[in-house]
């Protein structure tokens, strides 16, 4: 996906996401994990595009935007770049996370209960990630509207 966020575009960053929070979020059944890990990874790969889309072209692009409309929305504008790299990190982490699960898991049946912890510690990064997405994209449609709406006083 290489073009602006659209509705559409947002939609489908939401409904991604949404997807793999429910991945995430489904309960492990035993016997059943490797069936689980591969429905994350799949909820996630859908999701890329669409996150890709978002942190290199739609963000950038809205970030410039407030700053244009508000040069004293800037500092706001920094924390949301920074937000943006570290959403990027947690990407990164998740998909390393998967990687081990995925290996583990496959080494481990049928004694399950010793990647428990692991697994736990997967949904509880995924979910700050998801979490920190919902965020952040609030975050910037606050601003933008904030930049434009905003009064200044005697300067508008």
């Amino acid at each position: 996906m290489d073009q602006p966020m659209t509705p559409h575009s947002q939609q489908e960053l939401h409904d991604r996401l949404e997807a793999f929070e429910q991945a995430v979020e489904t309960p492990f059944v035993p016997g059943e994990m490797e069936g689980w890990i591969q429905s994350v990874e799949d909820a996630w790969g859908d999701l890329q595009p669409a996150l890709t889309n978002a942190l290199d072209r739609v963000h950038p692009q809205m970030f410039e935007s407030i700053r244009q409309d508000d040069l004293g929305l800037s500092a706001r504008v920094d924390d949301m770049v920074e937000t943006d790299v570290e959403l990027r990190e947690l990407n990164s982490q998740i998909k390393q996370l998967t990687d081990h699960l995925q290996e583990a898991i496959q080494n481990v049946e049928p004694d399950e209960g010793r990647v428990k912890l692991a697994l736990d510690h997967f949904v509880d990064r995924a979910i700050d990630f998801i979490v920190k997405l919902r965020k952040q994209n609030r975050a910037i449609a606050v601003w933008s509207m904030e930049s434009v709406n905003r009064d200044r006083g005697t300067v508008d």
